[in-house]
């Protein structure tokens, strides 16, 4: 096992060299700049003090320099005199030469040997101080090493200042002063070693203690190693390991699949891959409890283990869905042929719990290299290959095709256009009224949802509902209903129109989003609706996937006052054990028992054992899908409270509802019941 600690040592050596280098760097640049600063500023000050002592003096000369050759007299006379005055004043300093130039360069004054009569020798500079503007350079004779003297002799510090009669005079010329660094250079040498003495003796102590850190956590690691092993170990099974069937999980499969396309993209091979969902799981752990689902998986783990090749490896990817890889398939009927002894084996009866259970399956298929070449492209086309066989009927397996694709592109483009939709406020609802059989009087009506599509009109919600719920658009959506037929009924009332209730459908998705009450809440004290005024129509499905939870939102719901109907009663599981918890007012009966009323005994005899199991039950009993005459008369006389449909009213917009209600609140439709 690799042991980071034994680098320790060497890493530590390392650190302390780049450590010294580095601060040897950086002090050479600091004490550079501080040189050049310090010698700049004693040089000036130095000059300026030349200048204002020997103003008379070395005006003097430069007035005889001005002058013809004729009437020039000798420079020597005054040079002697300036440089003895000029000796006197910088004795004691660093200063090892001032020059004086004329405007034209040429120098007439030296304090040292020679000079006098040459031109100047760093023009630039002088031209500033020509101009009248002071300057200073350094000049460096040679560099060396980085650990060398810094600024080695002999360096000298060159300034240039312009000569003038008085403080706002022209320039007459120019005085140029020499000094030297050398003992600057002196401190600067000590000062540098006493900083890298002192900082690498900061940094063994540092390392030493680094290394008996290094040393005592060694020790420690490697007694905890067979344990973090053991960790380690056990942190891959979980993350690649499925922990109630012990096959690999989602992540080991995607993995696979990638490492089976590499490799059959290099041999040009095909292969193939499965997704199997059951049908049938979710109302077996639903109804019979986890336990029996998580037998139902054991065995499903068997039928398919059982059906495939020993060399093609099984997945569960999650809840109800497992996977199979199928690698060097030769021909594509070989996948159909596997699928469907899948779909075999899932199909046959199993025993759990006294219960005899056929849970099926529906397969999607996608090859290798027909239908992608990456694992994330293949596990989507399967995917989608999968809720093709759902939505033809389950049971079943489907290959991937193109259209496929292009449905799925389809849906993501229409999941685009109601996130549009919602933003541009394209939503409407129409109403549909719910009507009292015993006397044709419109006490309530239903909201449904609509969509105004800008190119194509008004859409039914078949057209977009399944998207809305997938997506989960389906909550902000759906709060936008409530808030809209809260708001609706509110302004009815507002106009004096009789008060009626309006019933509202509530997704799954919006049940369990846990803030539903709070909505609820929110809604009612925003659109000033009483609560008894308004009603939520939830699925017998919807309340069965928690019954627990179901029930405790029930009653928080009832709490604010909102009634509560059953949608769809009767084509779902209709478990009169779950119909006597959930605290319901009314059951809404559905459309598929009332088309063929009058010509099914069966639907009638179960249409009146409905309703006299919600008159036993203290509820409410409505009928949707009405369309025909008898088919109403039926259901009053045998007790249906309330009733809905075409004979009465097709869903229309609200200000139609308003026309309806003000006719002393009586359904058109009604009236044309025969005496």
């Amino acid at each position: 096992m690799f042991n980071p600690f034994r680098y320790v040592p060497i890493a530590g050596v390392l650190a302390i060299a780049m450590a010294a280098v580095c601060l040897s760097a950086i002090y050479r640049h600091g004490v550079v700049s501080m040189a050049e600063e310090q010698a700049t500023h004693a040089n000036f000050a130095v000059a300026r003090v030349l200048v204002n002592s020997l103003g008379t003096s070395s005006q003097g000369i430069l007035h005889d320099a001005t002058r013809g050759p004729a009437a020039r007299p000798p420079l020597g006379r005054r040079n002697g005199r300036l440089k003895r005055e000029v000796r006197s004043l910088i004795r004691g300093l660093d200063i090892t030469d001032v020059k004086l130039y004329t405007l034209n360069g040429l120098t007439v004054f030296s304090s040292g040997q020679s000079g006098i009569g040459a031109m100047v020798s760093h023009p630039a500079q002088f031209s500033d101080a020509r101009a009248g503007h002071a300057t200073s350079i350094i000049d460096l004779d040679n560099q060396r090493s980085l650990l060398a003297r810094i600024m080695p002799e002999p360096s000298r510090v060159l300034s240039f200042l312009p000569v003038r009669s008085s403080a706002f005079g022209p320039v007459q010329g120019v005085i140029e002063v020499h000094s030297t660094v050398t003992g600057l250079v002196r401190r600067i040498d000590k000062a540098q070693l006493q900083v890298l003495l002192t900082a690498l003796a900061t940094l063994s102590a540092l390392y030493f203690v680094v290394v008996l850190l290094a040393r005592r956590a060694n020790r420690v690691v490697r007694r905890q190693q067979p344990d973090r092993l053991s960790h380690v170990n056990s942190a891959h099974y979980q993350i690649y390991q499925d922990p109630l069937t012990g096959l690999p999980n989602r992540a080991s499969f995607t993995a696979h699949v990638r490492e089976t396309a590499t490799r059959c993209g290099r041999s040009s091979r095909m292969f193939c891959i499965m997704l199997i969902d059951l049908d049938r799981f979710k109302v077996v752990n639903d109804s019979l409890g986890h336990e029996a689902g998580d037998k139902l998986l054991l065995e499903a783990v068997v039928r398919i283990r059982r059906s495939v090749r020993e060399s093609d490896p099984i997945f569960r990817m999650g809840g109800d869905e497992f996977a199979v890889l199928m690698d060097g398939l030769e021909r594509v009927e070989d996948a159909a042929r596997l699928a469907q002894r899948i779909i075999d084996q899932l199909g046959e009866a199993v025993l759990i719990g006294g219960h005899e259970i056929t849970a099926g399956a529906s397969i999607g298929i996608a090859i290798y290299p027909k239908d992608g070449k990456t694992a994330e492209h293949l596990i989507k086309d399967a995917d989608a290959a999968m809720y093709r066989a759902k939505e033809s009927g389950r049971n079943r397996y489907e290959f991937f095709t193109k259209d496929m694709n292009l449905r799925a592109m389809e849906r993501l483009g229409l999941e685009t256009a109601l996130q549009r939709a919602l933003r541009n406020e394209e939503f409407i609802l129409f109403y549909q009224p719910r009507v009292l059989l015993a006397t044709g009087k419109i006490v309530g009506t239903e909201a449904l949802l609509r969509w105004n599509h800008p190119q194509s009109g008004i859409l039914a919600p078949d057209k977009f509902l399944p998207v809305l719920e997938e997506s989960g658009l389906i909550v902000p959506v759906g709060t936008w209903v409530l808030r809209t037929a809260c708001l609706q009924n509110a302004a009815w009332q507002a106009q004096g129109l009789p008060p009626i209730r309006v019933s509202v459908n509530i997704s799954s998705r919006q049940f369990r989003n846990g803030s539903l009450v709070r909505t609820l809440s929110s809604v009612l004290q925003e659109t000033g609706l009483s609560p008894k005024w308004l009603e939520l129509e939830l699925t017998e499905s919807l309340l069965i996937e928690n019954t627990d939870a179901a029930i405790d939102m029930m009653l928080q719901i009832k709490d604010l006052g909102v009634a509560i109907s059953l949608d769809d009663f009767g084509t779902g599981y209709s478990s009169l054990s779950y119909l006597r918890q959930f605290p319901v007012d009314y059951l809404k009966l559905d459309r598929a028992f009332i088309k063929d009323l009058t010509a099914s005994e069966k639907d009638m005899a179960i249409t009146v054992a409905i309703s006299n199991l919600a008159r036993s039950l203290k509820m409410g009993l409505v009928a949707e899908g009405v369309e025909e005459l008898q088919h109403m008369e039926f259901l009053r006389h045998h007790g249906c409270e309330e009733a809905q449909g075409f004979l009465f009213s097709r869903p229309v917009p609200a200000e139609q509802i308003s026309s309806m209600i003000s006719e002393h609140g009586y359904s058109k439709g009604y009236l044309h019941r025969p005496n």
